[in-house]
């Protein structure tokens, strides 16, 4: 069984005095339709995944067929991925938001940094409590493997659902 850390994976929204500045966020996330995604620890048998992975392919109609124990095959599909996760069922997701909508969120927000180019957004240059959100949506939601002091353009998407509380279909 591997155990993911809470540290590496999983937001700590416990609020504690050294926090102190960040309680607001941590009530916003808490409050967020990815509470459970970002905070649940989650308990994964090695061996399961990797006969899951050995095993997968995508099929014709976008599901993930797989054989796990004893030649059991299984199906996943976004209907499922959707009640594991415990995920919102929408009826209407909103489109992602332009680049313009994007560049107004940023300027509403406090960024100093240059607007024009949202695949290189620093996080340095966000007010503290922003910058707080994005790291948070980089290292529990984003395939991020550059580094964590950039908000890549999909992490920036996740942040404008959430702000807009509407939510955004990335399928």
């Amino acid at each position: 069984m591997v155990k993911i850390q809470a540290t590496n994976y999983v937001a700590n929204l416990e609020k504690t005095t050294e926090n102190k500045d960040f309680h607001l966020m941590i009530d916003f996330l808490r409050d967020s339709s990815i509470y459970f995604e970002i905070s649940h620890i989650p308990m994964m048998y090695k061996g399961l995944i990797l006969q899951f992975w050995n095993s997968a392919w995508v099929t014709e109609d976008r599901k993930i067929k797989a054989t796990v124990l004893n030649n059991e095959k299984i199906f996943i599909d976004e209907a499922l991925l959707t009640i594991a996760l415990r995920l919102p069922i929408e009826k209407e997701y909103i489109e992602n938001p332009s680049s313009n909508q994007l560049r107004e969120m940023l300027r509403r927000i406090g960024y100093s940094g240059d607007r024009e180019s949202l695949g290189i957004i620093n996080r340095e240059k966000l007010p503290p409590t922003w910058s707080y959100f994005f790291n948070t949506i980089i290292h529990c939601l984003s395939r991020n493997i550059d580094g964590w002091d950039q908000v890549t353009l999909f992490s920036l998407t996740i942040g404008y659902g959430l702000i807009r509380n509407k939510p955004i279909n990335f399928g």
